[in-house]
């Protein structure tokens, strides 16, 4: 079933190049149509999953460049799986809630959703790369042709900010190849051999410093988070709920698919660190969020907040808070796409998205208002949502590693109460506006989107082991590997023989590893 994969990446791209040529008047269904088949196929992967074996399953290998170890090389666990998952059901949501798509949107859409599927399933890091910055063209497509008002200022800046950090990882990555060069006497850029490597801590502390700037303008991470307001707000909603619920998944992936595992001595020793910035998101995001008077500024910096929280967990290494993390990372792209699109039905409707000239909608709204208020009680992690359960693993991990830096992040609870609250009680209640009482409420297709996204929160934070079981699997994986790799570090020695213990490639499927737990890829058609 290898070729499920190959086929999750390239399906999306392979039909808005079709779309491109025929460029018919049907093109929203056409695309809601493969959007619909991609999610099957992810759907097919999941249930060819092995959820009870944490290493890389799936693996396709095609060598393009021998002299230096460059391939085509996928695969995916239990983290990446649930983020391919992700992207399919938001895409899908995002063009089939969104009616009036013209055809080169909807291309960049499915360009974009294909391009993410790769970044979430590279294990060549060069290839990673190359998935990470083709992802910049359609986003900048998106917002600065389809944008607001300021939107090409809004590209311009979200360019300047993600090119120039990703240039700074490429360099981290070509300095990588050549220490494993001088490690090994050969070139690679294969993922699992470079977790077969430990860096001296001088040699980490700096290609830390460039991987992690790559990633945290991603996501972003305080202070690389300029851009995100403003691209937030400028790109069209469809652009919004993509930025938001996905792509910023992205960065938070990269942590821990390449950050923690290639560098772990320097990731722990800097996690406190990391802590303190997380606890200043998650107060800064929210009181920020607090004065804002547009509602797409404001869902921006709440996500900043939320952001914060998952980048705590990711900085726990252990199982318990990168599994939370992971399933925080699923809960925030569902809930804040969810809360995306609602701002745009409320936009639809009022041809307005400032907070100040907006009240008393549920007079009028009385069902979009119920969606709206689950969505936020997600948001706000309440008990029995999948906010809850991902926010509080979290806040556990980092607990067993400073008792009193999970305790601050955990004012996330009270702190978001306040502005989400507050934002609900001005829109939704008091006096309604006179031109604002005759409203329309949900229709069949805002219904249609919002019931399973409704079904999705309640179920999974009632119970989340569907999920969970194959997270904290590879989780489990890539923490034993952290924990391995550090105590290599400290030994400093680079014997092969003595990194046993490296468990991430580890697992219960022999074909796949040789008797040295080594990742071992055929060549197709051997």
């Amino acid at each position: 079933m290898n070729y499920l994969l190959n086929i999750v990446i390239f399906f999306p791209a392979f039909a808005a190049l079709l779309l491109y040529v025929l460029k018919g008047e049907n093109s929203r269904i056409f695309a809601i149509l493969v959007a619909s088949l991609e999610l099957l196929f992810v759907v097919l992967l999941w249930n060819e999953f092995n959820t009870n074996y944490g290493g890389i399953q799936f693996v396709t290998h095609y060598e393009l460049i021998s002299s230096y170890n460059i391939s085509y090389s996928v695969g995916i666990d239990g983290i990446s799986l649930f983020l391919l998952a992700l992207n399919a059901f938001i895409t899908l949501l995002a063009l089939y809630f969104f009616k009036y798509l013209r055809t080169s949107l909807i291309i960049a859409i499915l360009f974009l959703e294909s391009i993410v599927m790769g970044v979430f399933s590279a294990l060549d890091v060069m290839m990673f790369y190359i998935f990470w910055e083709l992802s910049l063209l359609p986003v900048l497509y998106i917002i600065g042709v389809w944008g607001g008002e300021k939107r090409i200022y809004a590209s311009i800046k979200y360019f300047i900010y993600t090119f120039g950090a990703s240039l700074i990882m490429l360099v981290g990555i070509l300095y990588f190849a050549y220490q494993y060069f001088l490690i090994m006497g050969t070139w690679s850029f294969n993922l699992i051999d470079w977790y077969q490597i430990s860096l001296d801590p001088d040699t980490q502390k700096w290609l830390f410093l460039a991987f992690l700037i790559g990633m945290a303008v991603k996501i972003p991470i305080f202070p690389l988070h300029s851009w995100q307001p403003h691209a937030y707000t400028q790109a069209p909603i469809v652009g919004s709920v993509l930025l938001s619920a996905v792509l910023s998944k992205m960065g938070t992936y990269g942590l821990l698919r390449l950050v923690l595992p290639l560098f772990p001595f320097t990731s722990s020793n800097i996690s406190l660190i990391i802590g303190l910035i997380c606890v200043f998101m998650v107060v800064y995001g929210a009181f920020i969020a607090l004065a804002q008077k547009d509602l797409k500024t404001f869902l921006a910096y709440s996500s900043l907040s939320h952001m914060g929280i998952i980048v705590l967990g990711i900085f726990s290494l252990n199982t318990e808070g990168l599994s939370g993390a992971v399933f925080f990372m699923i809960a925030h792209g569902v809930v804040v796409g969810a809360l995306f699109m609602l701002i745009g039905v409320l936009q639809t409707r009022t041809q307005t998205q400032s907070l100040q000239d907006v009240q008393g909608i549920a007079h009028s709204m009385p069902q979009y208002s119920s969606v709206f208020g689950i969505v936020m009680m997600c948001s706000l992690g309440l008990p029995l949502t999948m906010g809850f359960v991902g926010e509080v693993l979290s806040l556990y991990g980092f607990f067993q590693l400073n008792p009193i830096i999970a305790f601050l992040a955990g004012s996330s609870f009270f702190v978001g109460a306040i502005y989400m609250l507050t934002m609900f009680k001005k829109v939704f209640f008091g006096s309604a506006l006179p031109k604002y009482t005759t409203l329309k409420d949900l229709n069949l297709r805002e219904k249609i989107v919002f019931v399973p996204i409704l079904v999705l929160i309640i179920w999974l934070g009632v119970y989340p082991k569907p999920l969970l079981t194959p997270i904290s699997t590879s989780a489990e994986t890539l923490s034993r590997t952290i924990s391995a790799k550090i105590s290599l570090t400290l030994t400093q020695t680079h014997d092969m023989e003595n990194i046993e213990s490296l468990e991430y490639p580890l697992g219960n499927v022999p074909r796949d590893f040789d008797d040295d737990g080594v990742l071992f890829i055929p060549r197709i058609g051997e």
